[in-house]
Parts: C-alpha cells; sequence; structure tokens
C-alpha cells in the first residue's frame, strides 16, 4: 500500500479532536451508503466488517499518566480489483504546550508503487473536506477550509502572516482576483476548481485589489505576487534568499485558461498537476514530532491488539475443544484427567507422573520468557522500524531539495558563462584582449577531497596549509566528520575550501589595509581585490529570534587571547545551500581587527533555528 495522499489538521483547543473524528466519520460512512457502506457505527476499540467488502479498525491508546488520548480509524474498501484505505487518526494531548487537539487523514492504495504514482490515483477525500466546512483548522498562521477564502483590504496581513510562518507545515496558496470585483464569484469557482486536490493540504486565499496591494508590498520582487497569477508557496519561506523564489510555483493566466471549461471549471490534469508538489510533499516528508510519536503509540497499540485478539481466538478454541472432549469423573481422577490432557497436548506424552508435571511447568515457564523476550524484540524493531521511515522521509527531502539547489547552481552557471563571454569580447572589441586571460589558482588552493583533509589543513598539527596563518578552525572535528559519514565529503569539502579561500584574502587585505569593511561588505564589493563567492552563499549573522532562542548554541571555542571565556559567540556563516535539508554550515569569528586571524568555531550540520 502507497501513501497517496496526507493532511495535518489542527483544531481549536476547545476542540474535542476524537468527538469531532467519530462524528464526521460517522456521517461520513452514512453518505458512502451507496458504496457498498450498510453499517456506520462501532463500539470502542476491534474490527468491524461495514460492507460486504469493506471492514473498519478501531485502535484506543489512552496513556492516564499525561491524561492523553489517541484513536485511529481505518476503512478499507476493495473494489475492482483493488484496494484502498482511509485513515482518520485523532489526537487529544491536553497537556501539550500547543496543538493539544489534531487529526491527520491519510489515504492509501494498492496501485501505486512509488508516491509520485499514488498521489496521482488518489484524491482527497470527502471526509477531509466535511471537516473543514464543519470546524476551524489551522496549520500554525494558515487557516485550512474546504473551500477557498476570500481575503479583502487590511485582511490580507492573516495571508503576509501565513506566507512567512516558519511553523507552517501545509501550502498557502494565493489568488489575486485578476478582475474587477463585479467577477469575483467567477474567479472564485475559477479557484475553487482548480485547488479541489488539494483540500486538506493548502490554504487557498483569492485576494480583491487592495489585499493584492498590501501583500505585494510586504514581500520582495522574488516572492511578489500579481493580478490573476496564482503562486503557491511552500513551507519555510526565505524571503531574504532570491533564489528561494524557484520554490514557491506560480500558474501564470494564460496556462490557466487553456484548461477552462466554458462552465469555469478547471480541467483535472491541470488540478491534479498544481496539487501535485503539495501533496506529495505532505506524503514523503517527515511528520511533526508529536504526531510521529502520537502514530508510533497506536502503531504499537494495534499491533498489541491484534496479537490479544489472535491469543483470545486461539485460547477461546482450545477451550472449546477442550469442553467437548468427555467429561472426566468428579474429584482428584477429574483433576488427573485434565492435567493429562495438558500434558499429552504440550509435551506429547500419555503417561502423568511427577515428571511429566514438571516438565510441563518448565516448558510453560520457557514459553513465557520466550514470548516476553520476543515482545521486547518486538518494541526494539518497531522502534528501528520508525527510525528508518524517518531517514527514508529525510532522504526523500534531501533529494528534492538537491535537485533544486541543483537548479539553482546550473542558473548561475550559465548567467556567470555569460557575463564572462560578453565581457571577454569587450576586451578584444577594446584591444585588450591579453587582459581576457585569467591566471589559473596556484596549485596550493586545489580543493581538498573530504572533510579530513579539510580539516588537517587548518588545524594545529603536521599538515597545515599556508591559510592557517590566518584562518584556524577550533571546533568540533566530529560534527564536520558527520557530513562525511552521509556520503557528502567531498561535495561539502571543496564548497568550504572555496569560503576558507575568501576569508584568507579578506584577512590578507585587512592586514595590507586594503580592506577597511567586513566580509559580507568585501564580498559583495566590486572595487576590491581577492577571492570571493557570491554573497548569497554567507549570512553576517542570525536572526534576533534565533540568537536569542539559541545563541549558546552558536557558542564555539577560540583561544583566550581574543575572549577571556575562551569561547564566543559565532553567528556569521557559510552557507554551500540554503535548500538542503542537512544543510551544513561554516561559523567563525572575524578577529582581523584583533588577533589578525579568523576562528573558524563549527562545521557540520545546520544549527537549529526558526525552520528546523
Amino acid at each position: 500500500m502507497e501513501l497517496g495522499y496526507r493532511a495535518i489538521l489542527r483544531l481549536d483547543d476547545g476542540e474535542s479532536a476524537i468527538e469531532v473524528a467519530e462524528s464526521q466519520l460517522s456521517a461520513w460512512l452514512r453518505s458512502k451508503g451507496r458504496s457498498g457502506i450498510d453499517t456506520f457505527d462501532w463500539d470502542g476499540a476491534g474490527i468491524y466488517r461495514v460492507g460486504p467488502s469493506a471492514t473498519l479498525t478501531v485502535v484506543h491508546a489512552d496513556d492516564y499518566r499525561d491524561e492523553s488520548r489517541r484513536r485511529l480509524y481505518r476503512l478499507q474498501e476493495r473494489n475492482s480489483g483493488s484496494t484502498w484505505e482511509v485513515s482518520l487518526r485523532a489526537f487529544d494531548t491536553p497537556r501539550s504546550r500547543s496543538h493539544a487537539q489534531s487529526l491527520t487523514i491519510d489515504v492509501s492504495t494498492d496501485l501505486a508503487d512509488e508516491p509520485r504514482v499514488a498521489v496521482a490515483k488518489v484524491a482527497p477525500p470527502k471526509l477531509a473536506r466535511m471537516i473543514l466546512e464543519s470546524h476551524s483548522a489551522r496549520d500554525g498562521a494558515a487557516s485550512l477550509s474546504g473551500r477557498p477564502l476570500m481575503v479583502r483590504g487590511d485582511e490580507a496581513q492573516e495571508v503576509l502572516a501565513a506566507i512567512k510562518d516558519t511553523d507552517r507545515t501545509a501550502a498557502v496558496v494565493v489568488a489575486p482576483a485578476p478582475w474587477g470585483r463585479e467577477h469575483e464569484a467567477e474567479w472564485q469557482q475559477v479557484v475553487t476548481s482548480l485547488t479541489r486536490e488539494s483540500v486538506g493540504v493548502a490554504a487557498t486565499y483569492i485576494l480583491d485589489e487592495d489585499a493584492t496591494g498590501i501583500v505585494a508590498a510586504g514581500l520582495p520582487a522574488s516572492h511578489t505576487v500579481a493580478n490573476g497569477v496564482v503562486r503557491t508557496f511552500g513551507p519555510h519561506v526565505d524571503t531574504d534568499a532570491p533564489d528561494d523564489r524557484l520554490r514557491h510555483l506560480m500558474l501564470f493566466p494564460d496556462t490557466l485558461a487553456r484548461s477552462l471549461s466554458p462552465s469555469r471549471k478547471v480541467a483535472a490534469p491541470l488540478a491534479k498537476r498544481h496539487a501535485e508538489s503539495t501533496r506529495l510533499r505532505m506524503v514523503t516528508r517527515e511528520l511533526p514530532p508529536d504526531l510521529r510519536r502520537g502514530i508510533d503509540v497506536l502503531r504499537r497499540a494495534e499491533a498489541d491488539q491484534q496479537r490479544s485478539q489472535t491469543v483470545a481466538s486461539r485460547v477461546s478454541a482450545y477451550e472449546s475443544e477442550l469442553r467437548a472432549s468427555p467429561a472426566p469423573n468428579s474429584g482428584q481422577s477429574g483433576l488427573m484427567s485434565y492435567i493429562g490432557t495438558l500434558v499429552k497436548r504440550w509435551l506429547k506424552a500419555d503417561r502423568v507422573d511427577e515428571k511429566s508435571i514438571l516438565d510441563l511447568g518448565a516448558k510453560l515457564e520457557a514459553q513465557a520468557v520466550e514470548i516476553k523476550l520476543l515482545n521486547e524484540q518486538f518494541d526494539s524493531l518497531a522502534d528501528e522500524n520508525g527510525r528508518v521511515r524517518d531517514e527514508l522521509d529525510s532522504t526523500r527531502d534531501q533529494f528534492d531539495e538537491l535537485h533544486l539547489a541543483v537548479t539553482i547552481a546550473e542558473d548561475a552557471v550559465r548567467d556567470n558563462e555569460r557575463e564572462m563571454s560578453v565581457l571577454r569580447n569587450k576586451l578584444v572589441s577594446a584591444g585588450a584582449s591579453e587582459d581576457a586571460y585569467v591566471e589559473p589558482l596556484a596549485d596550493i588552493w586545489d580543493a581538498p577531497d573530504d572533510m579530513y583533509e579539510l580539516l588537517a589543513r587548518i588545524t594545529p598539527g603536521t599538515k597545515t596549509h599556508p591559510v592557517f596563518d590566518q584562518v584556524v578552525f577550533t571546533g568540533d572535528q566530529d560534527a564536520a566528520f558527520e557530513i562525511e559519514k552521509r556520503g557528502q565529503g567531498m561535495r561539502y569539502a571543496h564548497a568550504f575550501w572555496d569560503y576558507i579561500h575568501v576569508l584568507y584574502d579578506y584577512a590578507g587585505g585587512k592586514e595590507r589595509g586594503d580592506v577597511t569593511c567586513g566580509v559580507h561588505q568585501y564580498l559583495k564589493s566590486d572595487q576590491l581585490d581577492g577571492h570571493k563567492c557570491s554573497p548569497e552563499r554567507h549570512a553576517p549573522t542570525e536572526s534576533d529570534t534565533t540568537l536569542k532562542r539559541w545563541g549558546k548554541e552558536r557558542t564555539f571555542p577560540v583561544p583566550k587571547v581574543v575572549n577571556h571565556d575562551e569561547e564566543i559567540r559565532m553567528a556569521a556563516h557559510f552557507k554551500p545551500t540554503w535548500t538542503d535539508t542537512f544543510a551544513p554550515r561554516m561559523h567563525y569569528f572575524d578577529d582581523t581587527d584583533g588577533t589578525g586571524k579568523i576562528y573558524v568555531g563549527y562545521i557540520g550540520r545546520h544549527l537549529t533555528n526558526t525552520k528546523s
């Protein structure tokens, strides 16, 4: 079974997720009466046949210690040779600091063997729309609803908040009206039809003219919105990075117009394609921690429930078999008859004596120990299975983000090649062809092949590099070696070495007096000589929120001559890619105005921030 749809609905704390789930599930089952569902109610945990080819599995997982209650309701239907599963989970966790009432809706099918195909095969279930039309649900600052929300004037501030919210997991679809107010109903019909495949996984806003202006003014040119252009903003919008615009797709009016029917309904292929990236991200991304833990609890509860039912069935059959055997005589001989039956069943022996009874006890004790050990192994395997699932989701995220990073890099290469070609031609035309020659870098700037070699060059030892005179590594090498363990050592060793070259030339410029500014201004200045990278690969600091909440995490060792505490906050950093989930970073402290050196305190995975 492959997952083709997933929605995460955070309800108001005043709601009861379990009550919402059960009332809407019952109503949904009744609405499916014509599709073979003939039973609409259930009583507690168990497996219920609700139609000739349909079963409803109900799992309870309650914990009195924190008053939490979790429920799973899974409808499995088989029709036309295919199996479909709709899983509704309800999480009531009153002691949670946030998201005390949550629902998830999953739809799986055996018609697909990989997520992209499953997304194409599965439509959002009517159950999701029923819940959203009856109850208020949010995803961070974004409002989830069964239909697009009309936004007028200053209400646009809510849309801006939803776009920029770093906790959001669903998409935000912004559809500025292309015509005046007299055609709003027509545009609403178009957008409703376009977004019918993304119900539950995206918050859709239709903007009037005033709201469009407010949203456009609140975003940079790279992320702006325009009349008639439907833009889908994914999670973690980075308005400070122009390349981030590629993650937030735009559907232009001419493409939309070609797919419209006379009744203003968008053709199914475009609706599916428009929702595909959002839907695919939801089914492949790692779940929020609270839901991941809750689903693991339900998986174990379901496995325990299935084992208990199997054991109960076998015990019941055995008791029936025992009752069907000839009735024993009363008294001690009757008891011995029962014992004889047990000895025969478990030891395959016909004789009952002291040894056989002792052997029976030993066998039952051994089996009890084996069952205990098997249960412990099962729990361990369940934990490992959960870890592997999380790693798979993370790998899928990294693959998608790497694809985007390669696209951005290729765009930059094309732009640089064009610029270089134009400048070379201008030099030739100006009679300065000899100036078009660029001397290659000296051999000492050949990039290291892995993180081990990179650190050896800038760490005290026998293999230090000339760069060590001005760029020194003071941090934890294990964090950098984690990059190597992930099989990405060469890629990032080359990137970080380029940034170290930048810092070396910058420090040299400061020493000579040619450079009087900071690293970021050095990168942006065309008048300052030296090795450089794109300023977009450098962040001179972190956000105020990040430094306030996780500043300690960005404090790294330095020599006592730099700071008496022998550690200092390093907010400035280089970022080879802003899209990679693992997202290695290099944090440093510029002490060129003091010791004349730059101290690299950290190379490793992206540290905690508002987007983690």
